[in-house]
């Protein structure tokens, strides 16, 4: 099943983080005032993301292929979506 996209809109995470001090993707949206992150610009991403326990890292299913997102190695910008402020992937993050 194909998750319905606008735009480029892959993993949209709104609101969802309580992970440990070290999350880099915390500490951004922290600092940019965001409530929201894009971390993957893709439009096959198939199925819902799943979340490990730790929040450290985001199993992602593209075009049936499961991939890991470490989301220590990602940084945000400040970018926009719907005229809203969010947190954006700055360079594309690695997916093993």
């Amino acid at each position: 099943m194909k998750i319905p996209t606008l735009v480029l809109i892959a993993v949209l995470l709104v609101a969802i983080l309580g992970s440990s001090p070290e999350s880099n993707l915390e500490s951004d949206m922290a600092r940019l005032g965001v409530h929201t992150a894009l971390l993957v610009h893709s439009e096959a991403v198939d199925e819902y993301s799943l979340w490990s326990p730790d929040s450290l890292f985001l199993g992602i299913n593209i075009m049936g292929k499961w991939l890991k997102l470490d989301t220590r190695s990602v940084r945000l910008r400040e970018g926009t979506w719907h005229q809203q402020r969010i947190g954006v992937v700055e360079p594309k993050p690695r997916l093993q």
